[in-house]
């Protein structure tokens, strides 16, 4: 249980941690590619609004409608061209003074798949185009080289991705040797309640002893008497109770290395089995075990003697009144181990006990 709960603890911690680092990793990426798309877009504007240039000097064109910088080294940093197609496509003329890396074969290809796309902005390739129409009818196509600018946002994605597997990795390897710090107080207080309840049974014990011992006092003393009956009986299931709550805290207890052994699972179901034996005997009952002879299994013999007995108990029970019939097989498979309890009714099969 503390085991499941410390990597219940670690998962809800990752999975939050890679979540929000996610989805911060992502904004990060969009909003750096909308930057550098909204910077080369206003690029492209100031181009066509400037007639092919960018602020010459002495201009005193106003850059405010567009919110970006121009410094003299500008003009050498944007590396574009800008072509004028006619209303029928066709090329009127190409302007390649401010690109070097392009001959005019590569310019017509790439603006023929600008023109295909049908879109007033885009990128084919690294390239970021706009198509604007001018008063002959035709367009004015200004493509700019945005290699440096795609290639320094993929970087920083790269880095940003980098940067969240580092941190995921930190912290998983944190949680793993912090948990346990974590999760102590939960720890503490499981283990004070299990405290209490073996206590209490315990003590709870010896009163329910001597009662028990006065109860037949008084039968003996007086003879049998309802109101003794009655008494005896509540005290019997308060024995039952205390017995419960003994068994549940054992169950959830971290069961430790020295007390797992292979054992015998058939002599511990025989054993269960002839033990109850002359119970359903006693009420007219049956009861018939199909046991191969040694079973063996790894782990907690007292745990699985009181299980076959519960279970046994059970069975023997709740099956008809008289005449009633149950049974107990087991079956080893391979990697498993089966075995069925079942109270059988003379008038068909009842519901069957767990099958583990």
């Amino acid at each position: 249980m503390i085991r499941s709960l410390r990597r219940k603890f670690i998962l809800i911690a990752m999975v939050s941690l890679v979540g929000t680092m996610a989805v911060l990793c992502t904004a990060i990426g969009i909003g750096d590619h909308y930057i550098t798309t909204n910077r080369v877009d206003k690029a492209i504007s100031i181009l066509h609004q400037n007639g092919g240039t960018f602020l010459p000097p002495g201009s005193h064109f106003d850059l405010s409608d567009f919110g970006f910088q121009i410094t003299p080294e500008t003009s050498f940093e944007m590396r574009y061209f800008i072509v004028e197609p006619s209303a029928q496509r066709e090329i009127r003329s190409v302007n390649l003074d401010h690109i070097a890396a392009l001959d005019r074969q590569t310019v017509v290809e790439t603006i023929s798949r600008i023109i295909n796309t049908g879109a007033a902005r885009g990128y084919v390739d690294h390239y970021r185009f706009g198509v604007f129409q001018d008063e002959s009818g035709g367009d004015i196509i200004i493509v700019l080289d945005c290699f440096l600018q795609l290639q320094a946002t993929n970087n920083i994605l790269r880095i940003t991705v980098a940067v969240f597997l580092t941190c995921a990795l930190i912290v998983f390897i944190l949680l793993l040797c912090l948990s346990k710090l974590a999760i102590r107080p939960f720890v503490d207080n499981l283990e004070r309640q299990r405290q209490f309840i073996t206590d209490a049974s315990h003590e709870l014990k010896t009163p329910l002893a001597i009662l028990s011992a006065d109860m037949g006092l008084l039968e003996d003393t007086y003879g049998e008497d309802k109101w003794l009956e009655s008494a005896k009986s509540q005290i019997t299931r308060l024995d039952r109770l205390i017995k419960n709550l003994v068994e549940l805290a054992r169950t959830e207890e971290t069961i430790k290395e020295d007390t797992v052994e292979l054992f015998s699972i058939s002599e511990i179901a025989q054993a269960s089995a002839d033990a109850v034996q002359p119970l359903a005997e006693a009420d007219g009952k049956t009861l018939t075990a199909e046991i191969p002879d040694e079973v063996r299994m790894k782990g907690v013999r007292d745990n699985f003697f009181r299980l076959f007995s519960i279970l046994l108990d059970n069975a023997v029970k709740y099956c008809d009144p008289a005449g009633g019939h149950s049974s107990v097989c087991i079956h080893a498979g391979t990697e498993h181990l089966h075995f069925r309890i079942q109270p059988l009714h003379r008038r068909g099969h009842g519901p069957a006990l767990p099958v583990l």
